[in-house]
């Protein structure tokens, strides 16, 4: 279970989650395949290309 949801894989909801990467936050993406891709790759291409997210992030495109 998370302590911290974050609604928004854009430019802030990314950074906030590598901000609060300690808290082991869910980074939610409302494009599935987006998500996968950023979840697999480790990065946001779009929004903060060059930023690593750190492994306790966990990004889904499914809330619930």
């Amino acid at each position: 279970m998370n302590s911290l949801a974050i609604l928004g894989a854009g430019s802030w909801g990314t950074a906030l989650s590598v901000l609060w990467s300690h808290l082991h936050p869910c980074l939610w993406d409302r494009d599935a395949a987006r998500a996968k891709q950023v979840a697999t790759d480790r990065r946001n291409p779009r929004f903060l290309p060059e930023i690593d997210l750190p492994k306790g992030i966990r990004i889904v495109s499914e809330l619930g």
